[in-house]
């Protein structure tokens, strides 16, 4: 009788620390709907401001994927054929800036809303924010000298 006490106690031990540890792993595991909320919140918006009367102004979202990434969203309401670029400087009309220029994916015009491009760069965001860096829209038919569209990156 007292064996079977012992392994009685013993086997409810194992059952409290199993679902101990399954309470913990549950609680540690972040939901990724709540994760993309969050994201999105913290998410940070910069102003993309037409030039030389191209109208294609729009907006530039900022978001932190991990500690050396982000994700560049670029917003361009009229939509068009635009090669869009992200490079240091504090200047769109700096063309020597380009040579160092990183592509952004083109924009996508399938869906509900403005024509959008998303991609993720292995830039931090607060590399990006330093307001040495600019996103740069110039139209992709042609090798445009001129920038249609500029976003400062600053703080």
């Amino acid at each position: 009788m007292r064996t079977a006490s012992v392994f009685s106690a013993a086997a409810l031990a194992v059952c409290v620390t199993t679902a101990g540890l399954a309470a913990v792993a549950a609680a540690a595991t972040p939901n990724p709907g709540n994760a993309a909320a969050l994201a999105t919140a913290k998410a940070q918006l910069v102003t993309l401001r037409a030039m030389h009367g191209s109208g294609a102004g729009g907006t530039v979202q900022l978001s932190v994927i991990g500690r050396t990434r982000t994700r560049v969203v670029v917003r361009i309401p009229q939509g068009g054929a635009y090669a869009l670029t992200l490079h240091p400087g504090s200047d769109c009309n700096d063309n020597r800036a380009l040579a160092q220029s990183l592509a952004l994916a083109p924009l996508n015009a399938a869906g509900t809303g403005a024509p959008t491009s998303s991609t993720v760069v292995d830039v931090p965001l607060e590399t990006l924010r330093s307001g040495d860096y600019v996103v740069d829209v110039r139209k992709a038919t042609e090798r445009s000298a001129v920038a249609q569209a500029c976003a400062r990156l600053t703080r």
